[in-house]
């Protein structure tokens, strides 16, 4: 029960194989925002994940957007640009690897 509103809390679970159950398990387990997470929560968390492909070249998400949702990369691969100041202007600068 979520003390706040008072309202029940329902699990939400999404099917997905082992091998995506594991990806998304290594991904999360160490960073900083799931941390603190008792190996149950981690559980849950994983059983809420939900799938999303992107096409080639997608915009996934960009600088100064409201960070709504954590991705993990399946399969395929992002690059990551942040828009920098530069000479009065601003420049997208590549830089690296998405998290592992």
């Amino acid at each position: 029960v979520h003390e706040e509103t008072n309202d029940e809390y329902i699990k939400k679970t999404i099917e997905k194989s082992d091998i995506v159950r594991k990806i998304i398990l290594c991904s999360i387990k160490n960073n900083v925002l799931f941390k603190e997470c008792s190996s149950e929560e981690l559980i849950d968390i994983v059983d809420a994940f939900e799938s999303e492909k992107f096409p080639s070249e997608a915009v996934v998400t960009k600088q100064g957007d409201s960070g709504e949702h954590f991705y993990v990369v399946e399969n395929g691969s992002l690059d990551i640009f942040v828009r920098v100041a530069n000479n009065g202007g601003a420049e997208d600068v590549r830089v690296g690897s998405p998290y592992v």
